[in-house]
């Protein structure tokens, strides 16, 4: 009787664990590359916007960060500082990427890129779209292990994963 409730009690532990990570966005396994081309499908306008308003921006890099609800989203961090951004169609879209999950966009004119991270793990794992700033030239990322094109022209489905780039 003893050991069937302790039994009960680990299986209880381990189930609440799992369920922790799993709602905290940190599940160890990335979603499937498709997942992310249906958000870019459903979001795609959203997605335009922004990549238009980094695009327009005069910075090389520059990135906007909502990983908790109360980063503010019309900050966006460039040349050493924060730039407020004004637009209200930019901040709408910002504010309805962040609902699905986008937690870090970023610039980056050096690595042909502008980047929308839509899923990120403990285990140094992120996964998101990808825009190619110039179509001359491959886009890249830091610890890119994978890149996929879509069925919108210049756009791609990327995963970031440390320990896999670390040990190719």
């Amino acid at each position: 009787m003893k050991s069937e409730l302790i039994r009960n009690s680990i299986a209880v532990m381990i189930i609440l664990a799992v369920l922790c990570q799993l709602l905290s966005s940190c599940s160890p396994i990335p979603p499937n590359r498709l997942t992310f081309e249906k958000e870019l499908n459903e979001s795609f306008e959203d997605f335009e916007t922004v990549k238009d308003y980094f695009l327009g921006l005069e910075y090389d890099s520059a990135s906007v960060k909502a990983n908790t609800d109360n980063d503010d989203l019309t900050c966006c961090w460039a040349d050493f500082g924060y730039h407020t951004i004004t637009e209200e169609n930019v901040i709408s879209a910002l504010e309805r990427l962040h609902s699905i999950g986008c937690s870090y966009i970023s610039k980056d004119t050096e690595n042909n890129s502008i980047s929308f991270e839509l899923w990120w793990s403990s285990q140094d794992i992120g996964c998101g779209v990808l825009y190619q700033i110039d179509p001359q030239r491959k886009p890249a990322l830091q610890f890119l292990t994978e890149l996929n094109e879509t069925e919108h022209d210049g756009w791609f489905t990327f995963v970031t994963n440390y320990n896999e780039w670390r040990s190719n």
